[in-house]
This record gives C-alpha cells, sequence and structure tokens, in this order.
C-alpha cells in the first residue's frame, strides 16, 4: 500500500484562498502515484472542513489521529507523532510521502517529505518529485 499524508493549508492553500492549480497538481500527484490519500491536515479535526477537503480532492482513505499530548505546541509540531502513530497501526504501507509546509516531523520522516511552501503550495516539481519517490 502507497500512502500520502497531506497537508492542506500551504499545500492547496495560497494567502488563505483554496487555489485551483495547487488542488488540481495534488489530484495529479494522486492519481499517477497510486496512492491512497490520508489527511494530516488540521482540516481533519472539523467535521465541514474535512468535508469541504473531500468535495476538493475526493474520498480519503483515513486522517491521522490527534494528540494533543505529544510532544509540540500545536498540530503542526506534533503532526510527525501522528503520522508515526497511524503507521504504527498500518503495517501494511509499503512507502509514504508527506506532502506539508511544515517541516517539523520526525528524523525517521525526512526522507519522505515533500515540503512545500506556505506562501506558493505544491508546484509541479515537488508533484514530479513524489511521483517518482513512489517508482
Amino acid at each position: 500500500m502507497l500512502i500520502i499524508f497531506l497537508d492542506l493549508d500551504g499545500v492547496i492553500t495560497t494567502m488563505g484562498k483554496i487555489n485551483p492549480i495547487r488542488v488540481e497538481i495534488v489530484k495529479k500527484v494522486i492519481k499517477e502515484s497510486g496512492a491512497s490519500v490520508v489527511l494530516s491536515s488540521t482540516w481533519r479535526l472539523n467535521a465541514a472542513s474535512y468535508a469541504l477537503a473531500e468535495r476538493i480532492i475526493g474520498n480519503f482513505y483515513s486522517f491521522t489521529p490527534d494528540f494533543p499530548n505529544a510532544p509540540g505546541n500545536d498540530d503542526t509540531e506534533r503532526r510527525g507523532y501522528c503520522v508515526q502513530a497511524w503507521l504504527k497501526e498500518h503495517p501494511e504501507v509499503q512507502k509514504y510521502a508527506i506532502i506539508d509546509d511544515s517541516a517539523l516531523f520526525l528524523p525517521e520522516q525526512e526522507p519522505n517529505l515533500f515540503r512545500t511552501s506556505g506562501s506558493l503550495g505544491i508546484t509541479d516539481e515537488i508533484a514530479d518529485k513524489v511521483i517518482e519517490h513512489f517508482k
């Protein structure tokens, strides 16, 4: 099983708004990689935001758990622990990629991190690297 842990703010949103070009780039990555998507964005914590994300991106395979007591000051800093916990519960994962504008992930996750610019979102160059990562 191939998995993409997907953040949304700073990936498909730019300047605080959903950027349709960035949405299409994410859809291209999903289609060409054949990976299932696990939502790691804070959008997973609010039912209305989660529903909007599914309307925009498509159905998610799952979402990462929330660990309010994990190290770090906020969800962004805890995201690496959330990914780690999800992977521990899913040993069938053969390969994964993290698409996020945060660099606050665990050291062992860094080879799988494809960091976007919060102001630009995902680019074609990053998308190509993620697709190549799964080959």
